[in-house]
C-alpha cells in the first residue's frame, strides 16, 4: 500500500494539536478552517492507484458547501459488482469516512485514523496503551503515533493512514464560531472526512482522537469491521475512554490550553494549561471506559460533561 504519509498532513500533525486547536503561538497558525479541511482531504495518489497519477493534486476535493470529500462515487453511480482495486499489488476497497463529534462541551483532536487486517491491533481495551495513543489522550500529539503507524504500514502490516488537520468542536461553543485567528479563526466544523484505502480481505478500521478537556480521555474504535459492497453505509458509534496513564485532576491547569478557548470556560486560576505530560500526575494502568467528568475541581459536568456516545463514524465504500 502507499509508503509514506501525505507530507502535509505529518506537518500538520506533527505540531500537535496546541498548533491545530490554536494556541498563543501566532507562527503556528493557518488561514481558515476550510483550508485544513482541504488539507486533511489531500491525497498524493500512489503509484499505480485508479484514482490518478502520481502528483500534488488533491484526490478526493473537499466541497466548500459541507467540508466533506467528494468522491465522486455513491451507490447508485457505481456498479454494485464492481471487483476490488488494485494498487502496489494489493487488493483494496476505497473508503469515505466521515468522524463526528457527538458532544456538546467536549472538543475531540484531528483524528488519526489507519486500515489494517483483521488480525492487526492498533490498541485493545483493558491493555496498556502504546506510546502513540498515549501522546494523544494526555497531549492531543498525533505525532508519536503517526510514526508508529507509518512504520507499521512500511512493514505491511497496515493499508493506510490518515489524520485530520483541526479539532472537532461542538456546534454552538466559541471555536465552531470564530476565534479570531487560528484553525478556528472562522469556526471548526463538528466533523471531518478523510478517504482511505483498506485491504479488500476483512478490512478494518482503527482510529484515535482526544477527548481535549481530560486528563488522558480519548475516543475511538479498534479493529472495526467495514462494509464491503459498493456505497453501503455503516454508522459507529464510540463512547470515551482513558489510557490511565495520568491521574483525572480535572484541573484546567493540568489539561491541553486548547479547551479553555474551543469551549469558554477558563481557569479561576489564569493557568493557561498544559501541552505535555506532567510524570508528578503519572500512573500506570490499562485502557478502560472513561469515569466522566466528576467535577468538584474545575471541570464542570454541566459543560464539560457527556452521554456516550461522544464520538461516531460514517463508513461507506465507494470504490
Amino acid at each position: 500500500m502507499w509508503r509514506s504519509v501525505r507530507p502535509v498532513v505529518i506537518a500538520i500533525a506533527l505540531a500537535g494539536l496546541v498548533a491545530a486547536c490554536g494556541s498563543n503561538d501566532d507562527d503556528a497558525r493557518t488561514e481558515s478552517t476550510e483550508r485544513q479541511e482541504d488539507e486533511s482531504s489531500e491525497t498524493r495518489a500512489p503509484k499505480g492507484d485508479p484514482r490518478g497519477e502520481e502528483s500534488d493534486e488533491t484526490a478526493s476535493p473537499v466541497d466548500e458547501t459541507d467540508g466533506e470529500a467528494d468522491t465522486g462515487a455513491t451507490g447508485t453511480d457505481v456498479p454494485a459488482d464492481q471487483p476490488p482495486l488494485v494498487v502496489d499489488g494489493i487488493l483494496v476497497y476505497d473508503y469515505e469516512i466521515t468522524v463526528i463529534n457527538l458532544t456538546q462541551g467536549q472538543p475531540l483532536s484531528p483524528p488519526v485514523l489507519a486500515t489494517h487486517r483483521a488480525d492487526v491491533e492498533v490498541w485493545k481495551l483493558a491493555s496498556p496503551a502504546g506510546n502513540g495513543v498515549i501522546q494523544i489522550a494526555e497531549n492531543g500529539n498525533p505525532g508519536p503515533l503517526i510514526a508508529e503507524l507509518t512504520e507499521r504500514r512500511a512493514a505491511g502490516e497496515l493499508t493506510d493512514v490518515r489524520a485530520g488537520a483541526a479539532p472537532l468542536v461542538p456546534p454552538g461553543s466559541p471555536g465552531a464560531t470564530a476565534l479570531g485567528s487560528g484553525p478556528c479563526a472562522a469556526g471548526c466544523a463538528d466533523r471531518v472526512t478523510l478517504r482511505l484505502y483498506a485491504p479488500a480481505d476483512d478490512p478494518r478500521l482503527s482510529w484515535v482522537s482526544m477527548v481535549v478537556c481530560t486528563n488522558d480521555g480519548f475516543t475511538g474504535d479498534s479493529g472495526i469491521e467495514l462494509p464491503t459492497t459498493i456505497g453501503e453505509e455503516t454508522v459507529i458509534e464510540a463512547r470515551a475512554y482513558e489510557t490511565s496513564t495520568e491521574m483525572n485532576t480535572e484541573n484546567l491547569a493540568d489539561i491541553m490550553p486548547p479547551c479553555q478557548g474551543l469551549i469558554g470556560v477558563l481557569s479561576p486560576s489564569g493557568a493557561p494549561g498544559i501541552a505535555e505530560s506532567n510524570p508528578a500526575l503519572a500512573e500506570t494502568g490499562n485502557i478502560i471506559p472513561h469515569r466522566g467528568v466528576i467535577g468538584g475541581v474545575e471541570l464542570d459536568p454541566a459543560v464539560h460533561g457527556w452521554a456516550e456516545p461522544v464520538s461516531k463514524i460514517i463508513v461507506t465504500r465507494v470504490g
